[in-house]
């Protein structure tokens, strides 16, 4: 349910989107590639909570990393 958004879709390996409901923002991160890459994520997202992942201890940061493979997916409740 909600908005989609398209995060950044001219990345070359990362798939990223922004899901909007209720007050509420999802950040879905996909690095579909095997080698590391970064992508900007808004602000509002760097203090958000990490919701899943398929690496173990995830930092958010305003340029976030990730791993080969990796997805995350941050929830931020304000905007």
């Amino acid at each position: 349910e909600g908005d989609y958004e398209p995060w950044m879709p001219e990345h070359d390996q990362v798939y990223a989107y922004i899901r909007h409901l209720d007050g509420t923002q999802l950040l879905v991160l996909n690095n579909f590639s095997n080698q590391s890459a970064k992508i900007s994520i808004p602000e509002c997202f760097v203090t958000g909570e990490v919701l899943n992942s398929n690496y173990d201890d995830v930092t958010v940061s305003g340029v976030q990393e990730l791993e080969p493979y990796q997805t995350i997916a941050i929830i931020s409740r304000k905007f």
